[in-house]
């Protein structure tokens, strides 16, 4: 896909976007819906192709972007679209609710583009695995400003519709950031010294232990394995530098290191580092919260009190009470 279709400057045109009788804005909308987003990114392309500008499909090419380039485009992807907004909005159609139609627009490509972030880095797949070998954490570091350099763009230009799009973006700069501190992190445990990485499996093993299994990323015995998120998985990096940086005597960084753990643990949010494990508990408060949330008045009753520390106690017990 060529991204230079959002860097060409437009001319004044008398009806600029699509007619809103014009197939392709349904027929691309559909293909969306039915997860064929390649294809409709290809689709508003060949639109773009005929100098027909409609932020109504913006979003689907600007996600084609992304899906070709990964975490390491989304720099390019981010200031393609701060240049076209700056110079071609007033050319961009459709001219009635332009700002409306492009906050819905370039709404739907953050959403999707924040659940794509965060579904990868939950599965820990192929693309999650490819991102962190090929992404840098300068390529991270430069999305961030690039989007820095969007949200002052898009608070500009779109003024009050910019409200949304903007606490949308500042979720992805929140996940660009995790993810730099971890492929930083990476990027840190790579360069140890040949005699550690000549170090024998057994010897590896050995440290391990003596040291609780800290950094470890399998489980142990019969314990219970809960899928983390990116950052534990950066905790868990830090953990391991603090070690080697204690086993060299490095002790001024291994006190700054030290000093950002505690700052973690100090401010340890279990949503944040397990997200999956409840999951499931806000599907299910979701699905019924009227039929729960009846009883928050009774959480001053004595019968409350007496239940809720009987569950502290015994909660197989509490069940079949």
């Amino acid at each position: 896909m060529n991204i230079e279709y959002l860097r060409r400057e437009l001319s004044p045109s008398e009806k600029p976007g699509l007619d809103i009788t014009d197939p392709r804005l349904v027929d691309i909308a559909t293909l969306a819906q039915n997860g064929e987003y390649m294809a409709a990114a290809v689709a508003v392309e060949g639109v773009f192709e005929e100098g027909i500008y409609d932020v109504r499909l913006m979003g689907f090419f600007l996600y084609g972007l992304f899906l070709e380039g990964g975490v390491r485009g989304l720099k390019e992807v981010f200031s393609a679209l701060s240049f076209f907004l700056e110079t071609n909005w007033n050319y961009t159609g459709p001219e009635k609710k332009r700002e409306k139609h492009g906050q819905v627009g370039l709404g739907w490509f953050f959403n999707q583009l924040l659940k794509k972030l965060q579904h990868e880095e939950a599965s820990k797949g192929g693309i999650w695995q490819q991102w962190l070998q090929e992404t840098h954490s300068d390529d991270a570091g430069d999305a961030l400003e690039a989007a820095s350099d969007l949200r002052r763009v898009m608070s500009q230009v779109l003024e009050d519709a910019a409200e949304p799009l903007l606490d949308g973006l500042l979720k992805i700069s929140d996940w660009l950031r995790a993810f730099q501190r971890l492929v930083y992190s990476e990027e840190a445990v790579a360069e140890e010294t040949p005699e550690e990485t000549e170090a024998s499996e057994e010897e590896k093993q050995e440290k391990t232990a003596a040291s609780g299994g800290a950094g470890s990323r399998t489980p142990c015995g019969e314990g219970l394995l809960v899928e983390g998120s990116v950052h534990l998985e950066l905790l868990m990096k830090k953990l391991q530098i603090f070690e080697q940086l204690m086993e060299r005597e490095m002790y001024p960084r291994a006190a700054l290191v030290a000093d950002d753990i505690m700052q973690t643990i100090e401010n340890f949010d279990p949503r944040l580092y397990f997200p999956k494990l409840f999951s499931r508990f806000f599907m299910l408060l979701a699905l019924r919260s009227e039929d729960v949330m009846q009883f928050e008045e009774m959480k001053e009753s004595p019968e409350w009190q007496a239940m809720r520390e009987f569950f502290k106690v015994d909660p197989d017990a509490f069940v079949d009470f």
